[in-house]
């Protein structure tokens, strides 16, 4: 609040200051004080602006650019995330806040079927709750853990076509 008031109250000590001085001593430049006190008042407001308005550029910034939130402790949260489904568990980890106070969180997490995915789920929740995170996305996805560039959803020869990977394929990497 202070620094929203300080430029106007000091356009309105310079312009009464002007105002009840002796024109005279203005007119024939004869207190070169007065002369400057106009331009440096307004360079001090400017830069009370400007310092005042930092702080939000940079939490904006952090915003827009989606950054990991300070209260975050990111490293932290991938341990847990490790510890609760193993490291191949999960990926796609996505940490960023949509407010300056909310942390939102997405991943995908493999699963065995539904009832696992139910389980982790709700380990999942207090761990996230416990980094800062209190909105969160999880993808599940059925099938082979941790199957680096190979289709991980069992559906069967049924749907076989319909797949982005052709199953029959070996693995990347074996």
């Amino acid at each position: 609040m202070l620094a929203s008031l300080t430029p106007s109250s000091l356009l309105l000590a310079s312009g009464l200051t002007l105002h009840l001085w002796d024109h005279d001593c203005l007119l024939h430049a004869t207190c070169p004080a007065l002369l400057y006190l106009d331009p440096v008042l307004c360079l001090v407001s400017v830069t009370v602006m400007v310092a005042s308005a930092y702080s939000d550029l940079v939490q904006n910034g952090s915003l827009l650019l989606q950054a990991v939130p300070p209260c975050v402790d990111l490293l932290g949260l991938k341990q847990g995330l490790n510890s609760l489904c193993g490291p191949g568990g999960h990926h796609e980890l996505h940490v960023w806040a949509l407010a300056p106070d909310q942390a939102v969180a997405s991943f995908h997490l493999y699963c065995t079927g539904p009832e696992a995915y139910q389980d982790l789920l709700a380990q999942a929740q207090p761990l996230l709750n416990r980094h800062g995170v209190k909105v969160f996305t999880v993808q599940p996805e059925f099938g082979v853990s941790g199957a680096s560039g190979s289709c991980t959803l069992s559906c069967g020869p049924a749907c076989t076509g319909h797949l982005c990977c052709d199953p029959r394929e070996p693995k990347i990497g074996s």
